[in-house]
């Protein structure tokens, strides 16, 4: 009787496992495209993701890999815009508006802002070099008043991540499914934001480490990916309960073998060498990442933050 509930049990858990789709659609609406300058255009940069602000909540807190804003003075940031606002502004025959200060401009389906960070009177930033974590506050409401019109409006297609839905890191064991959320080469930052997801396996932990390794690929763009645990059905043998779909940890870069001092020559037509700092030759497959617990430690230095200027 006993290998007979348990054989139908592990039938029950392969079939959800294999139905039921095991990513949360929520850990995609909470992630933020960054992008930055590079003469005329604005180009992918990485990824950032938003906690729920419980000292203000009119402010999400958005956390990312912190050499990403270590040296810059200034970044921009995009999320979905709500179906109904690209109306609303189609109406205004208009392509920027000004939602609880923040100047918003529409591209394609994106809006993006610029930020300005700044460190005096009150720094707009925090940057953790040890554990390579960024963070800065933004006011992101998804509804509020335009300054513009003084209507009352849904702009974005965006949700926080409240503390309920994050595990800390005794709550995750090795070999455990986990997937990370992100802009990988820029992929799903075009016309629309539509990331990249990528999954793979708890590699390593160590207690006294603050990282982890997943087994997975992860690249340029992937840098302040949030990673979340797969929705599964029975994580153990003898559990017959929904887990899943919790904040665990974010990416911040692989490990991997690289070139110092590579001379390269773009154009053979050209009498022209160049010499890259570092030149990546080879990517081992093991994404290094953080857990969400050194993440806290951080954010609770935040909350004395200013806003990063907008205009």
């Amino acid at each position: 009787m006993k290998n007979f509930l348990i054989t139908i049990f592990l039938l029950l858990t392969f079939y959800f496992n294999v139905t039921a789709q095991w990513f949360d659609q929520q850990s995609l609406s909470s992630t933020i495209l960054l992008e930055k300058q590079e003469g005329d255009s604005i180009v992918p940069y990485g990824t950032g993701f938003t906690l729920w602000n419980y000292s203000n909540p009119d402010y999400p807190i958005v956390i990312t890999a912190g050499h990403l804003i270590r040296n810059k003075s200034e970044l921009f940031i995009s999320v979905n815009a709500d179906s109904s606002f690209i109306s609303y502004l189609k109406k205004q025959n208009a392509d920027t508006v000004i939602v609880n200060k923040i100047s918003w401009v529409l591209t394609q389906n994106k809006l993006r802002a610029k930020l300005k960070f700044f460190e005096h009177p009150v720094p707009s930033f925090i940057v953790d070099t040890t554990n390579d974590v960024g963070i800065f506050l933004i006011d992101l409401a998804t509804t509020g008043k335009s300054i513009n019109t003084g209507d009352s409006i849904r702009f974005a297609d965006f949700m926080v991540i409240p503390r309920s839905r994050i595990k800390l890191h005794n709550d995750v064991s090795l070999g455990d499914e986990l997937y990370f959320v992100g802009f990988p080469f820029g992929i799903g930052a075009s016309l629309k934001i539509e990331p990249v997801i990528r999954s793979g396996s708890v590699a390593w932990l160590s207690e006294s480490s603050p990282e982890f390794l997943l087994d997975a690929f992860s690249f340029g763009g992937n840098s302040g990916s949030p990673i979340f645990s797969k929705i599964l059905f029975g994580r153990k043998i003898g559990e017959a309960t929904w887990q899943g779909g919790f904040l665990v940890g974010m990416v911040v870069g692989h490990l991997g073998e690289k070139v110092e001092g590579l001379l390269l020559q773009p154009d053979p037509k050209l009498q022209m060498i160049e010499r890259l700092s570092s030149f990546e030759t080879q990517n081992w497959g093991l994404a290094r990442c953080i857990w969400i617990d050194e993440i806290l430690k951080i954010v609770e230095k935040s909350k004395n933050l200013s806003l990063p200027v907008t205009k």
